[in-house]
């Protein structure tokens, strides 16, 4: 526990001190994972340390620039020897994918954004389909955009925490908030993967029920 209250203190004194550098790290840490960097950000934006205008803009470039950079190395990657490795071991679900994943992309690129690791994949496997580029980052831009608002919303109920017991409070007892967040995620995870692969399921298995008939 100590550990960490020394952390958080030496954070929110590098974040008084070098805002500029602060919203770098937002912006490479959006590059891969977003929650996490944006809700910290917004402790120390809503206390005036960080401007919200700039940490919004940051967050949506570094967010769209992700998602660009992993559609470039899906399109790389397919014709690579892990492509070709892919394409053996996951066969039948590469087939699937051709035939659904154009069709249903816009509800899927929305709802990734909430699921750690398919918020990645989702933009790599547009690229490795070939998903056309302008389109891509209209819907991209436009999920980022969603996601903001959302976070936006986390980031107003957390500061009215802050506000309520003190910054100082909520540094020292910062892994509790961390803790909640990861609950929070995590329930709401599982919940739209359930949702998700169950929508999934129900498709192919309809699919393939459409496609067993009309062979008869």
């Amino acid at each position: 526990m100590h550990y960490i209250q020394f952390f958080m203190s030496a954070l929110e004194s590098f974040v008084s001190n070098n805002p500029f550098s602060t919203y770098l790290i937002v912006f490479f840490g959006m590059l891969i994972e977003g929650e996490s960097f944006f809700l910290t950000a917004s402790i120390f934006a809503g206390e005036g340390y960080l401007r919200w205008g700039t940490l919004v803009a940051v967050s949506l470039i570094g967010m769209l620039a992700g998602d660009c950079l992993f559609y470039e190395l899906g399109r790389v990657t397919k014709f690579t020897r892990f492509g070709e490795w892919f394409l053996r071991r996951f066969g039948r679900a590469n087939e699937w994918l051709n035939k659904n994943f154009a069709s249903r992309y816009v509800r899927l690129a929305f709802v990734s954004k909430y699921i750690y690791f398919v918020n990645r994949l989702t933009p790599f496997f547009a690229g490795w389909h070939a998903f056309p580029r302008k389109s891509f980052i209209y819907i991209h831009a436009g999920a980022a955009v969603v996601w903001t608002g959302v976070m936006l919303i986390l980031s107003h109920w957390l500061g009215l925490v802050v506000e309520f017991v003190g910054v100082r409070v909520v540094l020292r007892r910062i892994e509790f908030i961390f803790l909640a967040l990861i609950l929070l995620f995590m329930g709401g995870e599982y919940f739209l993967k359930r949702v998700f692969t169950r929508k999934i399921t129900r498709n192919s298995n309809s699919e393939r029920h459409a496609e067993f008939t009309s062979s008869e």
